[in-house]
């Protein structure tokens, strides 16, 4: 399973209205949360394991300057998907995350690496980045 929503959104916090705000939220950590929750109980009916890839930002990782909802909803949708590894890792889910900032393509290749249990069954938890070297996307 998947979870990519996407949106952006940019101003400085003094500009930053609440419905901005909680748009951001709303679809980026609640919606994630759905998302997850609704897998962990389709994988519990269907008795499997499996793996759940969230893709996220490098926002996720380090504040972007003028985007405190977005970088922010990030950061919870990264911790977020690192609450799932543990409650999933039980139970034989792996939950990791995919932060990019190239082209559909990339973020593909790298979901299916995760989605892939002969690729990477034993990992969970875990941040890749497909970033093109942009810094700011490095796990610190």
């Amino acid at each position: 399973m998947t979870a990519n929503a996407g949106i952006a959104s940019s101003a400085r916090i003094e500009e930053t209205t609440l419905a901005e705000w909680e748009r951001n939220h709303a679809i980026l950590g609640t919606g994630y949360f759905l998302v997850g929750r609704a897998g962990f109980r389709i994988a519990a009916a269907q008795g499997t394991g499996g793996s759940m890839v969230l893709v996220a930002s490098k926002n996720a990782l380090v504040a972007g300057k003028g985007a405190a909802a977005y970088s922010s909803a990030k950061a919870s949708e990264l911790h977020l998907a690192r609450c799932l590894a543990e409650e999933g890792g039980e139970l034989g889910r792996c939950i990791n995350v995919v932060n990019v900032n190239i082209l559909p393509e990339d973020i593909a290749q790298a979901v299916l690496h995760f989605a892939s249990p002969a690729r990477s069954a034993k990992s969970t938890g875990n941040v890749l980045n497909v970033d093109g070297g942009v810094p700011g996307a490095y796990p610190r």
